[in-house]
């Protein structure tokens, strides 16, 4: 895949691309404190019939540093990127955060996506956080992440989010590039974000959803069933996953996704 970058007053965004002519486009957006390598099996797997694209979201790996993070601001640069390589429409694969952003980007400029697949993802309507009272632990963690031991913060981050070594792996090297004051600072900026942004509403495009069954983090799994009995999206489990579902397990993965990507009307798949 190739490196590419663009510009903003407020940093630069690297991502990498391999082109396939006239096929579909799938953009990975990763989780917190991650990078686009965590979606290497997804790349391999998928490059021989789609166009694929994954980033270092503003303020991770190579898009360090970054001033005034926020989820509407990586939605502008994600719009920026898709521009400068003049792609109209796309499918948004994000895990986590990435999820999360993807939702942002598509409450703006839904005209642009085919599709979204969020893995181990929250819905970005404050009506589903209600009964969780999830603006309590965001305002808890913005006022207690700066106390924690920056060992504590770094192994919580990795170890919550993925199950197998390869995926933790990951993770680690990805988290090794921040030092402590960075990484708090990301920590405050994405419960910050939250908070300002949380009802962007739910996405009016084709949706799937996939959820680690070994997921116990932040209620994602009890939150990803409301949403599929509100809503009526499908959600599977990915067995033997937890938050990186899809480098936790990416056969399986990779399958539910390319499913869902065929049973896309003919119209999104062109």
């Amino acid at each position: 895949m190739a490196e590419k970058w663009v510009d903003s007053p407020r940093g630069r965004t690297h991502y990498w691309i391999s082109r396939r002519p006239g096929a579909p486009v799938l953009v990975f957006l990763h989780p917190l404190a991650a990078d686009h390598t965590l979606f290497d099996r997804q790349a391999e797997y998928f490059r021989e019939e789609y166009t694929v694209l994954a980033w270092d979201a503003p303020g991770h790996g190579a898009s360090r540093p970054y001033a005034d993070f926020s989820m509407l601001h990586c939605a502008v640069e994600l719009k920026r990127i898709l521009d400068a390589e003049e792609i109209d429409r796309c499918v948004l694969v994000g895990q986590s955060l990435g999820g999360m952003i993807a939702q942002t980007f598509i409450a703006h400029w839904p005209e642009r996506v085919r599709g979204f697949v969020g893995i181990g993802t929250w819905p970005m309507s404050a009506g589903f956080h209600k009964k969780t009272g999830l603006r309590r632990p965001l305002r808890r963690s913005l006022r207690l992440s700066p106390l924690y031991p920056f060992r504590t913060l770094h192994c919580a981050l990795s170890r919550r989010a993925g199950r197998t070594l390869r995926a933790r792996s990951s993770l680690r090297v990805a988290e090794e590039v921040f030092r402590r004051r960075e990484l708090v600072a990301l920590v405050r900026a994405v419960c910050a974000s939250l908070l300002r942004e949380l009802d962007s509403g739910l996405p009016a495009c084709p949706t799937l959803l996939l959820v680690g069954e070994r997921d116990r983090a932040d209620g994602v799994r009890a939150l990803c069933t409301a949403w599929r009995d509100r809503s009526g999206v499908p959600l599977y489990r990915v067995r033997a996953a937890g938050r990186c579902a899809a480098a936790d397990n990416p056969r399986s993965a990779n399958r539910l996704i390319h499913a869902f990507l065929n049973s896309l009307p003919l119209e999104l798949r062109r």
